[in-house]
């Protein structure tokens, strides 16, 4: 599976991301996992994740929406398979 992030400039911000299974009540026993992506300017920071969870998405597309592509910054320690993408609108 395939998560999809899509980031729009013009405000600096963070949110808290959020997962689990969906379907039990495992994540009362920690079976959850939590990171949270911090925005500032043209950079999104991504922090390890938090929990006994292990994420169903192996792959990550983060969209930048409103800046030039060779601006971008990520930072994150831990995603192997990770595709960037920005357009400038």
């Amino acid at each position: 599976d395939t998560l999809e992030v899509h980031v729009y400039t013009g405000a600096d911000g963070s949110f808290d991301y959020y997962e689990d299974d969906g379907d039990t009540y495992a994540f009362q026993q920690g079976a959850s996992v939590e990171r949270k992506f911090s925005i500032l300017g043209n950079s999104l920071e991504v922090s390890a994740a938090q929990g006994g969870y292990l994420s169903r998405y192996k792959h990550w597309n983060i969209y930048f929406h409103g800046v030039k592509p060779e601006s971008v910054k990520v930072w994150h320690l831990w995603l192997l398979c990770l595709s960037i993408q920005a357009e400038s609108t």
